[in-house]
Order: structure tokens, then C-alpha cells, then sequence
């Protein structure tokens, strides 16, 4: 079960309510370094964790916020540098 759909069911104090759309977040105490394997940078003061809202994982200040509409969200969100080349670059196999 998910951070986010325990935290849902418990604020809403809902049960047996199905809540599988939500994306999955990586839980902030799973990990003390950057996900982007490249940067790999640790998390501190002046670092702080972010959650991509694509893939879920967490990512520093430097690989994290580009904005794009993706997965369940209305609006623009932050997702990783990662995930943003994912969606900007246009597999040359898709036409």
C-alpha cells in the first residue's frame, strides 16, 4: 500500500475505498542521496528532498522541477529532469 493512500484513508478515515490511481511516492526515509544516479548528491540543510509527481521517486534541488502535465494531475507539476526528457524528447520508434 502507498505513503499517499495510507495518508488519504486515514485523513478521510475511509476504508475498503479503492485509491489505486494514486501515483506511488518513494518514502522520504528510504533514502538520504538523489535518485538521479548521475548526481547522487545527499540530502542535508540546504538540499531537501523532492517527489517527482511522474515517477514517484525523490530527487534533489538541481535534478528536480521542470514542469509538465503528466499522470493524474489537472495542472503542471514538478517531475525530474528524468522524467521530463521521457515526455519533451519524442521516441523516434513513435510515429
Amino acid at each position: 500500500m502507498s505513503y499517499i493512500y495510507q495518508n488519504i484513508t486515514s485523513m478521510l478515515k475511509i476504508e475498503n475505498y479503492n485509491l489505486d490511481w494514486l501515483p506511488y511516492w518513494q518514502p522520504n526515509s528510504e533514502t538520504d542521496k538523489c535518485s538521479n544516479t548521475i548526481c547522487n548528491s545527499e540530502f542535508g540543510f540546504f538540499n531537501s528532498k523532492h517527489h517527482c509527481r511522474e515517477c514517484g521517486k525523490i530527487y534533489c534541488n538541481k535534478c528536480w522541477g521542470k514542469m509538465a502535465y503528466v499522470g493524474v494531475y489537472y495542472k503542471e507539476v514538478p517531475i525530474c529532469d528524468i522524467c521530463y526528457n521521457k515526455h519533451m524528447i519524442p521516441d523516434p520508434e513513435k510515429k
